[in-house]
């Protein structure tokens, strides 16, 4: 019994020690996978840094755009409201002196008709 217990241990110690193999081949295939995925990664991380660094500068050029646009803007309204304060001032000027016109014209309109009631209608 003594030889087939050793058989049986050696017997056993094979099996482990293919079982060992196996199971180190399929870590190294596994490795080699994950490698591959690590080499991907890498990648896909490099270009979306560059992305990133693309868009940051495109985020900034925009705000740029928008700040000059702003700008541009006000200076803009800022002259519009200028003019229309000056239409404003010119509009009641206008009315005034429409007034003032009105109050002549009333005036001159008053003249004649007394100068036609008294008689003396150009004779």
């Amino acid at each position: 019994m003594h030889n087939e217990e050793v058989e049986r241990k050696m017997n056993f110690i094979v099996e482990q020690q293919a079982q060992f193999a196996s199971d180190i081949q399929r870590l190294e295939e596994s490795q080699a996978r994950t490698e591959q995925v690590v080499a991907r990664t890498t990648e896909a991380v490099a270009h979306t840094t560059e992305v990133v660094a693309r868009t940051s500068e495109t985020v900034v050029q925009m705000g740029d755009v928008v700040t000059r646009l702003a700008n541009v803007t006000h200076v803009g309204f800022t002259d519009l409201n200028a003019k229309m304060n000056v239409l404003v001032d010119a509009q009641i000027r206008t009315e005034e002196n429409h007034v003032h016109t009105d109050e002549k014209l009333r005036d001159l309109i008053a003249v004649v008709n007394r100068h036609l009631s008294d008689g003396r209608n150009g004779k």
